[in-house]
C-alpha cells in the first residue's frame, strides 16, 4: 500500500531531514507554480535560497515575478542534449520531454520546444561552489513517487560528469524512506 502524505506532512518531513535548519540551499527541478505543489517554497520562507528551473515560459515569468529564488527557463537534460533544443511534453505540473516516461494518466495537449541545459552548468553559472550543506534537491511534482532530496547531488543525470564535487547523496522516495549513495 502507497502512503502519500499531505504536503504540510511531506513539507515537515523535509524540516525534520535537514534538522530544522533556517538557511541552505534548494533547486527545483521542474518548478511549476510559484506555491501550488511546489516542493521549495515552504524552505525560501523559512530563509532558504535557491535556484528553480522550469522550461514552460510562461510559468517561468511566473515564477519570477512571484519568487524570490533565481529562475532559470530551461530544462535540464543529459550532456548528450545540453544545448540543445528539445521537445516538451506539456501537461501542467506533468510535463516531461520524453513522453514514453511521463507520469501515469498524463497526455500531453501539445508539444512546445525549449532549450536545454545540464544542471551542472546552471549550478556552475550561480557558483554554486559548496554543496556540502543543506540541498533540496525537488524534480518537479509530476515525479511524485520520486521527490528528491539531497544533502549533496550526485547520480543525477542532468549532472557533467565532474559531478563527482558531490560525494553523497540522500535520495527519499516522498520524502519518507531516505537512503544514502556514495
Amino acid at each position: 500500500m502507497a502512503i502519500h502524505p499531505t504536503a504540510d506532512e511531506e513539507h515537515a518531513l523535509v524540516r525534520e531531514f535537514f534538522g530544522g535548519e533556517t538557511s541552505g540551499y534548494f533547486v527545483e527541478v521542474g518548478a511549476n507554480h510559484p506555491t501550488e505543489g511546489s516542493q521549495t517554497w515552504h524552505l525560501e520562507q523559512a530563509g532558504w535560497s535557491g535556484v528553480l528551473v522550469e522550461p514552460q515560459p510562461d510559468l517561468a515569468a511566473f515564477l519570477v515575478t512571484s519568487r524570490k529564488a533565481r529562475v532559470f527557463a530551461v530544462a535540464c537534460s543529459s550532456p548528450e542534449n545540453a544545448g540543445q533544443s528539445l521537445p516538451l511534453h506539456v501537461d501542467g505540473p506533468r510535463s516531461a520531454l520524453d513522453r514514453d516516461r511521463m507520469s501515469p494518466g498524463a497526455h500531453a495537449a501539445y508539444v512546445i520546444v525549449v532549450p536545454s541545459r545540464t544542471l551542472d552548468s546552471v549550478l556552475e553559472e550561480l557558483e554554486v561552489a559548496d554543496r556540502s550543506h543543506g540541498v533540496d534537491l525537488s524534480v518537479g511534482e509530476q515525479r511524485q513517487t520520486r521527490r528528491v532530496i539531497a544533502a549533496v547531488l550526485e547520480p543525477l543525470e542532468a549532472l557533467d560528469e565532474d559531478g563527482a564535487c558531490f560525494p553523497r547523496a540522500d535520495v527519499a522516495d516522498d520524502a519518507a524512506h531516505a537512503r544514502s549513495f556514495s
